[in-house]
């Protein structure tokens, strides 16, 4: 019986291609095994089950948490694999079994979770090209090479475009739990295999109801330099560390998750895809460098960060590039990528002076930066880019690049004063718009743009870090900066909200919300 669980609920890692120019970290574990990702609390109306981390062995085939099948409420199978979740859920809500069995002709593979409408018969299956609507709690199954992937619905949303976007709870898969797909007539999409159909249990009574839209997440820095993060879901706890006076930047997925990247005490960068595989980008950074990160529309990532001969290097899964131009010791670059996914980065020169590079050159803005300020840019929907910073004098100053990137135009200053040791932050929104935000001269945090100000002051503590902002498509804004008093501070357009947790000093928070 044991064996047949094993084989029952295992599975398998997803192949994923990954070039000579980037390695793959050794079994060294993100999250503790078992950590609770997403609590049962936060998804089916309430009434789920806790999703958990695989620990060292996130994303794999291998389990880290054991087989057991006497204790439902806590684990009911193979341990955090995929398979297991689904089986719990079902076990605890009386849906029927879920099971998985392709019979001997699926080979090695047969008790894979892309078997599960061959192994459970009491459930329905439907074909994802048939017109089935799922509600939550249904299973979407994906077919892949080998043991596929399971994931449960846990509500759908419209898209702007008319499609519906499938929010559904995974795990094994998923740094947030989350995971979101995309079905339209006929079509989904947003797996990691083909997606082949939705497992319905005539005991299910759940209609769609929605849910909370996602929230946001925020990656920190412990006073003993460990990662973890903070967010609408909980804290979850990182044994990952980082260099010193350096700080971890992240970036949403378009499945539902996040990425990040960081410098670890050896000064190598890291890359932490969505699912929770780390890799060694083999880049070593300068002292006191940050990475910046960006994802493209299909969760591709570029890293930029100033090497140890303090020039820019652009790191991609497909291999380096190596930029000639000169970075101002402990000044970090900052990345936006365009519509085709090509990079654009400003950083700050030895001479103080603001510039950008793409893949076809470099050139300057007419800005000059503040010292100990790092430049911000943001590509807009007309594909523009603007350039934001605090200038020599100490205030805001943005410069205005064409399409092409090769003519940028400086504005006249903004007059509102920048924290000395800080810098702005800059995130487009809409065809031409674009909002800042910043620590200003008393420590508070401002912004202005399209969004408006902010409508609330920290009274009780100062600001001290460079704010970190993140704006969703619909105008959701959030932004945080590191206290005085090192606590971490999230903001609203009318909230401000200080967290009990106590950061390191000399780092930034990085803030994003979730698709």
């Amino acid at each position: 019986m044991r064996r047949l669980m094993t084989l029952v609920l295992l599975l398998s890692g997803i192949a994923v291609g990954v070039s000579s120019s980037v390695r793959v970290a050794p079994a060294t574990a993100q999250t503790n095994c078992g950590t609770v990702l997403l609590s049962g609390t936060k998804w089916l109306q309430g009434g789920g089950v806790d999703d958990h981390s695989n620990g060292a062995n996130q994303f794999t085939g291998v389990s880290c948490g054991g087989v057991s099948i006497t204790k439902p409420p806590l684990q009911y199978g193979y341990g955090w694999q995929c398979v297991e979740i689904a089986a719990r859920l079902y076990r605890l809500m009386n849906w029927g079994r879920v099971y998985a069995n392709g019979g001997v002709k699926a080979g090695n593979y047969r008790y894979g979770a892309q078997y599960l409408p061959e192994g459970s018969p009491s459930l329905r299956f439907y074909p994802v090209t048939s017109s089935y609507a799922p509600v939550p709690g249904d299973l979407i199954i994906e077919a892949g090479l080998t043991y596929g992937h399971v994931s449960i619905v846990d509500h759908t949303e419209k898209s702007l475009d008319g499609s519906t976007q499938i929010i559904a709870v995974e795990q094994n898969a998923s740094m947030t739990g989350f995971h979101i797909y995309q079905r339209g007539p006929g079509v989904m999409t947003g797996g990691y295999h083909p997606i082949k159909g939705f497992l319905h249990s005539p005991l299910n009574t759940h209609v769609e109801k929605g849910g909370a839209r996602r929230g946001f997440i925020t990656t920190l820095v412990s006073p003993s330099g460990s990662l973890f993060r903070e967010g609408t879901f909980g804290v979850v706890s990182s044994l990952e560390t980082v260099a010193p006076n350096t700080s971890p930047v992240s970036a949403p997925t378009v499945r539902g998750s996040y990425a990040l990247s960081f410098v670890d005490r050896s000064q190598h960068v890291w890359y932490v895809d969505g699912q929770g595989r780390r890799f060694d980008t083999g880049v070593v950074a300068a002292a006191k460098s940050n990475p910046s990160l960006q994802l493209n529309a299909n969760d591709n990532p570029t890293i930029a960060i100033t090497n140890t001969a303090r020039s820019l290097t652009v790191w991609r899964p497909s291999g380096i590039v190596k930029i000639s131009s000169a970075v101002h010791a402990g000044s970090s670059p900052a990345l936006a990528l365009d519509a085709r996914g090509d990079y654009h980065i400003a950083f700050v020169t030895p001479s103080h002076s603001v510039s950008v590079a793409t893949a076809n050159g470099v050139v300057d803005t007419g800005l000059v930066a503040a010292a100990y300020s790092n430049a911000a840019i943001a590509i807009r929907g007309d594909a523009t880019t603007v350039v934001v910073v605090a200038n020599s004098t100490g205030i805001v100053q943005s410069a205005d690049g064409s399409a092409d990137g090769t003519i940028f135009t400086p504005s006249a200053a903004f007059v509102v004063s920048v924290l000395p040791g800080t810098s702005p932050a800059v995130v487009a929104f809409g065809p031409t718009g674009y909002q800042v935000a910043y620590v200003n001269a008393q420590g508070q945090m401002r912004t202005f743009g399209p969004l408006g100000p902010l409508a609330v002051t920290v009274r009780s503590s100062t600001l001290m870090s460079s704010p970190s902002l993140a704006i969703r498509s619909d105008g959701m804004m959030v932004l945080s900066a590191t206290g005085a008093d090192g606590h971490p501070w999230r903001f609203t357009k009318l909230t401000a909200t200080k967290s009990s947790l106590i950061v390191k000093s000399s780092t930034a928070p990085s803030t994003l919300l979730l698709r």
